[in-house]
């Protein structure tokens, strides 16, 4: 593993970077390297400096022809002055570093001193000499024959050894062909040579790009992130996501009536499942594959934190002791290992805490105690919300259980998905058809509030259509009928029937002279009436019907007030 690591299973860190017998091959491979290199730079380096004194730098790295005096001149000839006091020496003092010399002071100083200091520095040239850029070309092209070296010792390849220290590519970002050929039921029925056998990929990629390139741009985009995550609900890589922060991850009804029957049809949905950790026949295997995509992070965290000069800490543990549980903690810095096992006992908390959760969570269910921590009046009521939407689509489907829908434009989504109901609101509807656009989840505590009260008065409804159809109907022509009614009355070409509850006493209010009688042979009970034409039934809607073409239901002039 590439970076520190700390494990439940084994109980033991390991640190990045090589170790061992890697390390001391590394040390000394540099260190002969400087051994040979006087001779040869000499004939590199056009002015006799530079890399080729850096060459007779050390001891090791005497030239042939003086192997038996220390050479250590100046560019201008002359030897360094001794030095007498411990701020002269450049293994202390930094100012002091030369290209002869730097190399012997590597020993003495960790790379987060040399940070340090770096970052001390006033006034940095924005141009490299010469000189130190002709040192660098050097030593990276040594350090690259290096890593080399070190694969054939290891019989392993360049990438591996790259990626061992952190120096890897980062992953590349999955395409919506990539998603093709995982996911698509194309994928699943085309042969898939035998494990070792390279008789048959080249036939396979061939087969599976024509079927690509068959699909419509419709069909392609079902596999594109956005469709495809909101579909399967299976996270997809967090590099997809760098160069688009805004994506909105609902899709809106529109376009979930089109890729929906397309998702239908073009994925295999059984290794959906599998995935997603839904297949009952590889539930077992969920910690292993759990810790393998965890160690997977944990390699291109190390890769991107080398890369950008990052510090990174991962803890990551499953929610359940027992088989296949883990906790693994994370880091590519080994002293903040240290210091949150000895400051915090991080790793050792976070795993009581987390594999105790599902613990908690039983022992809570059959405990009497009520829960430590109580439940918002926001959360009860949203939760009765959901009750309540859940029965009534229930009823309109006239099956036990239904869910309703609890995001974004929940009109459009209950038609789509349920097409056989509609939602019926009357004109006394306190919740607005704006507000009801954001959705149960989205909307405030206030707005369920009224959503809540329309339940309880029946001003929003969910009825099979062809119900519904009948009661906005039966209701629409009733309306007619009363305000025509109304209209002869008083002698005019239009009028308005009250329509909120009790009209009876509601149109004295607007009409004094005018007042509502029924007869004995009236079927709508003034009971019933005192209801309001937007909150009743379809049945006592069609009996007020009856009494208007019968006679049993009169407006008439109010012989006391005239």
């Amino acid at each position: 593993m590439p970076a520190t690591q700390s494990g439940t299973r084994s109980g033991t860190q390991t640190h990045g970077g090589p170790t061992g017998p890697a390390a001391r091959g590394r040390s000394g491979g540099v260190d002969r390297g400087r051994g040979g290199r006087g001779g040869q730079v000499v004939g590199i380096a056009k002015q006799g400096r530079g890399v080729a004194q850096r060459g007779r730098g050390r001891g090791r790295g005497r030239s042939s022809a003086d192997s038996s005096m220390e050479i250590d001149e100046r560019e201008d000839g002359r030897s360094p002055p001794p030095l007498d006091r411990e701020e002269e020496d450049p293994e202390v003092n930094p100012a002091l570093f030369t290209l002869e010399n730097f190399e012997d002071c590597l020993s003495s100083w960790t790379e987060k001193q040399l940070r340090e200091v770096l970052a001390k520095q006033t006034r940095p040239s924005n141009r490299i000499p010469p000189e130190v850029k002709e040192a660098l070309f050097f030593h990276q092209m040594n350090y690259r024959k290096i890593k080399l070296m070190l694969a054939l010792i290891g019989n392993v390849s360049e990438k591996m050894v790259n990626d061992s220290v952190g120096e890897g590519s980062p992953p590349r970002k999955i395409s919506n062909w990539n998603r093709y050929v995982a996911f698509s039921v194309e994928s699943s029925i085309t042969p898939v040579p035998p494990k070792g056998c390279s008789i048959g990929w080249e036939e396979r990629n061939v087969h599976l790009g024509q079927a690509w390139k068959a699909l419509s741009s419709d069909e392609q985009d079902v596999f594109d992130r956005r469709i495809f995550r909101y579909f399967s609900k299976i996270p997809t890589s967090v590099d997809d996501e760098e160069d688009d922060p805004d994506c909105e991850e609902v899709i809106t009804p529109v376009e979930e009536a089109l890729y929906r029957p397309l998702y239908q049809r073009l994925i295999n949905h059984e290794k959906i499942d599998i995935v997603a950790g839904q297949s009952s026949e590889l539930r077992s295997g969920i910690g292993k594959r759990a810790l393998r995509h965890i160690l997977r992070i944990n390699s291109e965290l190390f890769t991107v934190s080398n890369l950008y000069n990052l510090t990174f800490y991962l803890l990551s543990a499953t929610r359940s002791p027992g088989t296949g549980s883990f906790c693994e903690e994370l880091s590519n810095d080994a002293t903040w290992l240290q210091v949150t096992k000895k400051k915090w006992s991080a790793k050792e908390n976070f795993e009581a805490y987390s594999h105790g959760r599902d613990i908690q969570q039983i022992i809570e269910k059959f405990s009497d105690k009520q829960p430590l921590k109580q439940p918002k009046g926001s959360d009860i009521l949203r939760s009765k919300l959901r009750v309540i939407l859940n029965d009534e689509l229930a009823t309109a489907l006239g099956c036990e259980t239904a869910n309703f829908p609890k995001q974004k434009d929940p009109v459009s989504k209950l038609a789509t998905d349920y097409p056989t109901v509609m939602i019926v609101r009357s004109e006394d509807s306190k919740l607005g058809i704006e507000a009801l656009a954001l959705g149960l989840e989205a909307m405030n505590t206030a707005y369920r509030k009224l959503w809540l009260q329309d339940l309880e008065s029946g001003a929003f409804q969910i009825l099979p259509n062809a119900e519904a159809m009948e009661v906005v109907d039966h209701r629409t022509n009733l309306r007619k009928r009363l305000n025509e009614l109304l209209a002869s009355a008083l002698g005019c070409e239009t009028a308005n029937f009250p329509k909120q509850k009790d009209p009876e006493s509601q149109l004295p209010i607007k009409h004094p002279t005018f007042k509502i009688i029924q007869s004995e042979d009236s079927k709508s009970a003034t009971a019933n009436l005192a209801v309001g034409l937007d909150m009743m039934t379809n049945h006592y809607i069609k009996l007020w019907f009856d009494d208007v073409e019968s006679g049993a239901f009169q407006i008439v002039a109010d012989e006391v007030q005239v």
